[in-house]
């Protein structure tokens, strides 16, 4: 490519990312705008794009070396999904239903997920260089933060958890009880999910380097926007990811300089690092997650009375271990009549894969379990694809997976990585997540040997990856996600070109001298 043709490649995957929050509303995902053809409008925009992006790049730039790579990688993907669908088409379920699987649902799920993929080639391939990169990361960042921050402080943001206009807006936080209304006060602005402030997770680290660098006031007032913006969203993971961030990040700072790897030490912006730190550890204490764990509590040891209370009014048990594995209809009446008082998630127990499908799992789920257990989602959730794999009884699950479709359709697994493993089985997941993983380790281990690599700004795209990939793990839905994937792809893309670019930082002390990448040298 010539700087002509990267400056319009650039320029259009630079407006890719920044739509990705918007595509994100409410209003585009949950059906109040309809589908074309069967595609949702942000994925055929996505769709769109991606084809302009290719179309550009085999125009632009292509080799044959890079094409006979992507064309290898995709014949791996065919042969894969051939034994992958083979694999689920035969899978034995418990009344042969088949629990939702569908070929072409699995093979429009490998080829999305190929996208923020396509997106880590796309950035490499433009050489992305820290203008353009921080440009974007500030647009998304604010696009979700300041949405999230307005509408709480007018109190027209849905909730994170009920999906109803809150009640109590960030004010209100100091002022009302702490053990109660997180779900009226935690809020997602009007965003489809609240998994999109993994974004501001991803960016956060970024922003405060920029700070750190550039001493700028925007920069520290971009930090406190987007971290309270955090904290409004409520989930712990989103949360505890400020504090975690703010912290380390201020480790590395303090590290590099005593090491000498960064030699412009600046105590006026590290001083307001150290008071946003602190302010931020101060806002929590208020904040929707604070009250959440409060409540929590509380609501734990409800339950855990109440049950004893059963127990002893049923002579010490339940009465659901004194049924047979084989009194299915007792089992079913016993639920029939308990379900509320069980502490599971009703939407669970009576969902996809309920207790009139199998008593048999949900009886010994009871009974090997505890309130605190059964309270936890993500455990059951796990348990249930277990049991799926149980029934099919077949080893090879492990390598090829129960199904996208049919795990999707019974419950999402609130645990990324963990989720590909029992949907698509250690080999799809290595196919489809190994490439993010194999990237962030290979960019740490070129950053710290030798260690005068290991510069602020690849410490804080190491860690805002490392945390995205965390929260991916806590909460899960991050990594099935493209809002969310493609700015990961972004991130990584641009981690790989402050690795392999030939220039350094000693010129750059401003943000208008930002544009001394590689590809300029190279095609001046």
């Amino acid at each position: 490519m010539n700087s002509k043709e990267i400056k319009i490649f650039r320029r259009t995957l630079g407006l890719f990312i920044c739509i990705q929050p918007i595509l994100e509303l409410m209003w585009l995902n949950n059906g109040t705008i309809g589908e074309i053809f069967g595609f949702s409008i942000p994925t055929l925009i996505r769709m769109v794009f991606v084809g302009i992006l290719t179309l550009e790049w085999l125009y632009f730039g292509w080799n044959i070396k890079k094409l006979g790579g992507i064309l290898i990688y995709g014949i791996i993907l065919g042969i894969y999904f051939v034994i992958h669908n083979n694999h689920c088409i035969a899978f034995n379920t418990l009344k042969g239903d088949g629990l939702g699987y569908s070929s072409i649902g699995e093979l429009f799920y490998i080829v999305r997920m190929m996208i923020p993929i396509g997106v880590i080639f796309f950035t490499v391939e433009c050489h992305v260089d820290r203008k353009l990169f921080y440009r974007c990361a500030i647009i998304i960042s604010m696009e979700i933060a300041i949405l999230v921050l307005i509408t709480n402080l007018l109190k027209i943001s849905y909730g994170s958890y009920t999906n109803e206009v809150i009640k109590i807006n960030f004010f209100d936080w100091f002022f009302t009880k702490k053990d109660i209304g997180y779900l009226m006060s935690a809020s997602k602005g009007w965003f489809y999910s609240s998994i999109i402030s993994t974004i501001l997770v991803l960016t956060l680290a970024y922003l405060i380097f920029m700070f750190l660098k550039y001493e700028k006031n925007r920069y520290i007032l971009a930090i406190w926007i987007q971290s309270v913006a955090l904290y409004m969203f409520g989930t712990k993971a989103a949360s505890i990811s400020v504090i975690i961030c703010l912290c380390l990040m201020i480790g590395c700072y303090i590290v590099l300089h005593t090491i000498k790897v960064e030699n412009s030490w600046k105590w006026l912006a590290f001083l307001k690092i150290m008071v946003t730190f602190f302010a931020m550890i101060f806002v929590f204490i208020y904040s929707p997650c604070q009250r959440r764990l409060g409540f929590e509590e509380n609501y734990l040891e409800e339950r855990n009375e109440e049950e004893e209370k059963r127990k002893e009014e049923n002579g010490d048990e339940l009465g659901l271990e004194q049924i047979s594995d084989e009194d299915i209809t007792s089992i079913i009446e016993y639920f029939d009549k308990n379900k509320d008082y069980l502490s599971i998630n009703l939407s669970m127990l009576e969902g996809q894969y309920n207790y009139k499908y199998d008593p048999v799992f949900w009886k010994k789920f009871v009974e090997d379990t505890v309130p605190a257990q059964r309270m936890q989602n993500r455990y059951l959730e796990e348990r249930i694809l277990q049991r799926i794999q149980d029934i099919n009884d077949n080893s090879a699950d492990k390598f090829w997976g129960i199904g996208f479709t049919r795990a999707s359709s019974v419950y999402n697994l609130e645990r990324d990585f963990l989720y590909q493993y029992y949907s698509m089985g250690s080999i799809g997941a290595f196919l489809l997540l190994g490439p993010y993983i194999i990237v962030l380790l290979w960019g740490m281990i070129k950053m710290i040997f030798p260690i005068k690599n290991c510069t602020l700004e690849r410490c804080a795209l190491t860690l805002g990856l490392g945390l995205t990939f965390f929260v991916a793990y806590y909460s899960g839905n991050v990594m099935e996600s493209l809002g969310i994937t493609i700015a990961i792809g972004f991130a990584e893309g641009y981690f790989v070109n402050t690795i392999i670019r030939k220039e350094t930082d000693k010129n750059d002390t401003k943000d208008n001298s930002l544009y001394m990448g590689w590809w300029k040298r190279k095609t001046s």
